[in-house]
């Protein structure tokens, strides 16, 4: 029983990951609200959690910001380029949908491939660019080689990001449930399980 509330034991231990996650989710939301720069919060979030599932030294309030600011220019240029095109494809979806014709249809089908391509490269180029030190060209060229050539991982990596949200929009109680925990540690989660993926990822690409 000591040993369980030793300064090493489990609950210790998962007390103070957890301390940690709830931290990381302030600092993610305090940072994203002027929604331009949630390009360089996600960048700092998976910096913290990449260094954190490799048990790296961690101070998870001078890593997030100094990350945030190191990488504030790429991550801003990504996320606005990112926002930009996804609007635009929509857009012209919904065009499309108002035409009604073979040639729109076979375009709509082209602007769901984009689409979901677009999505795989979002959640691919921001733990990229915390990872690697590379120009902003490389950086989207090596965010999607690597999505097309881990693919198991990158369904896992979905699921991680997109089930829980499509499982909120399906019940009311979950949707209660789902939004108390995203404000207070979902989002630092979600990015600490997709660290454990990514981790496993870029390793095999550093000399």
């Amino acid at each position: 029983m000591k040993h369980i509330f030793s300064l090493d034991g489990k609950l210790f231990l998962f007390l103070n990951r957890l301390a940690d996650l709830l931290l990381l989710n302030i600092l993610w939301l305090i940072t994203s609200i002027p929604v331009f720069t949630i390009g360089a919060s996600t960048t700092a979030l998976y910096y913290v959690a990449l260094k954190g599932v490799r048990n790296e030294e961690n101070y998870i309030v001078r890593s997030f910001f100094r990350s945030f600011r190191q990488n504030f220019r790429q991550a801003t240029i990504i996320w606005t380029g990112l926002l930009l095109l996804g609007i635009f494809l929509v857009y012209d979806y919904h065009i499309c949908q108002q035409i009604a014709t073979f040639t729109s249809s076979l375009i709509q089908n082209i602007l769901v491939i984009l689409g979901i391509f677009l999505i795989i490269l979002g959640c691919y180029v921001f733990p990229v660019l915390s990872y690697f030190e590379n120009t902003l060209q490389r950086t989207l060229i090596n965010a999607a080689l690597m999505s097309i050539a881990h693919l198991f991982h990158t369904a896992l990596i979905l699921i991680v990001i997109f089930l829980p949200g499509i499982l909120m929009c399906r019940f009311l109680v979950v949707m209660i449930v789902g939004i108390f925990i995203y404000l207070f540690i979902g989002i630092a989660l979600t990015g600490w399980c997709n660290s454990l993926i990514f981790r496993k990822i870029f390793e095999r690409y550093q000399k």
